[in-house]
């Protein structure tokens, strides 16, 4: 049975390419993505300094985050399904652009505008981000797809790594103000280039049909429910954990905010170390265990045995090596997890990575909420235990996917 109908021109398919070929091809795509992440890190890295600056309180600016997530959610279901039916050009630079007029936003400096910077920063997120890793498949085939949207995914774990130090240094000359405004002209151009430069047409290759008819198709394709549904148990289980990482570190160990900051730069070192090997692994020639579905399962029961570690080892160190590979086990799983599907699901991977990034942002909110009424009840020990729960119902909602046939494309 062809339960996924793909248009009917032929996409026109590239030979296969190395690591450096590759980048090279995706460069604006990699350029997009790395932009894009500096408004967040700077709405990380400078709450004390603007809640000073307008006399209020950390509690209540770094609040206004919430309402990111929260459109982010609800804007990432609504047009999920229409990722594919509009050209890369017009959802990229659509989405990029709004990001842009958001961090101007946010550098006028006051709680309205932040408010409404966050809104937008999780709007355009919802379009942009899965127009990014779809557009960054278009033209290869499957194995070289996922390898360019796991390619995707690790420089958006790179970016903070770079972008919050670069943040940091120019916050000096021109504050966090500034900051904001020369993020808001860079993404902009880059927008406008994407805009010039990348397909004006709807992509081949893929399926477009009507908007119920993509959520139809979804929950029709083999596996894709399950798998979706363990991704967003994974985000559950990372946030539940590292919103409360930090304070772990200080209330067991006395960690020093240096310290803290030190075990932040392993993790994400480590995030994205994995989550790159990954995606080089997958794009491999061969089979066996350098699949998705061979390397998924594996880095998901790393995830469940390394992330609750940490909260219960008994010396700092070796709470920094443990956060430092439960970081690597989670970027491992979601470069697997990409390239899986835009591998398994490639017509519909417009829809499919839309709903991923919904499931990632309803996984922030759960994980973050949970995991503070588990340690209010049961300290560090329950918390340890309820992400060992979680990790293994991850495991087992991807196994059951897994088990499923993978879908036709043709």
């Amino acid at each position: 049975m062809i339960l996924l109908q793909a248009e009917t021109a032929e996409p026109q398919i590239a030979p296969r390419l190395g690591d450096l070929a590759l980048a090279r091809g995706l460069w604006l795509l990699l350029l997009a993505q790395f932009l894009s992440f500096l408004p967040s890190s700077a709405a990380s890295i400078f709450v004390p300094t603007i809640a000073a600056d307008l006399g209020s309180s950390v509690a209540l600016v770094g609040g206004l985050r919430s309402l990111g997530g929260v459109a982010a959610l609800a804007c990432g279901v609504l047009v999920a399904p229409l990722i594919d039916r509009v050209a890369r050009a017009r959802t990229i630079a659509g989405g990029l652009l709004l990001l842009a007029v958001a961090a101007l936003l946010a550098a006028f400096g006051s709680l309205p505008s932040l408010a409404l910077f966050y809104l937008l920063l999780g709007t355009a997120g919802a379009v942009y981000q899965p127009a990014l890793q779809s557009a960054a498949a278009d033209g290869h085939d499957s194995a070289t797809g996922a390898r360019a949207a796991a390619m995707l995914s690790a420089m958006g774990a790179l970016a903070p790594m770079l972008g919050g130090p670069l943040l940091a240094a120019t916050a000096g000359w021109v504050g966090w103000r500034g900051d904001y405004l020369a993020s808001a002209l860079l993404i902009a151009l880059v927008a406008g280039v994407a805009g010039a430069t990348l397909g004006r047409r709807p992509p081949v290759g893929v399926a477009r049909v009507g908007y119920r008819d993509a959520f139809r198709l979804v929950l029709a394709a083999p596996g894709a429910l399950p798998l979706l549904l363990g991704s967003t148990l994974r985000a559950t289980v990372q946030f539940a954990w590292l919103s409360y990482l930090a304070a772990c570190l200080v209330e067991r160990f006395a960690a020093s905010t240096a310290l803290v900051g030190v075990v932040w730069g392993m993790g994400g070192l480590a995030f994205f170390l994995a989550n790159l090997a990954v995606g080089r692994l997958i794009g491999a020639a061969g089979g066996g265990w350098r699949t998705p579905e061979g390397l998924l399962p594996a880095s998901l029961l790393l995830v469940a045995i390394l992330t609750p570690l940490g909260l219960v080892v008994p010396t700092l160190p070796l709470a920094m090596v443990a956060a430092a590979l439960a970081a690597g086990a989670h970027g491992a799983a979601v470069a697997a997890t990409i390239s899986l599907l835009v591998g398994r699901y490639a017509p519909l991977r417009g829809a499919i990575l839309g709903l991923n990034a919904a499931g990632f942002n309803l996984g922030l909110f759960v994980g973050a909420a949970l995991g503070g009424l588990v340690l209010g009840a049961g300290g560090y020990p329950g918390l340890a235990m309820a992400l060992v729960a979680l990790a293994a119902a991850t495991l087992a909602a991807t196994v059951w996917a897994l088990r499923q046939t993978a879908p036709t494309a043709d």
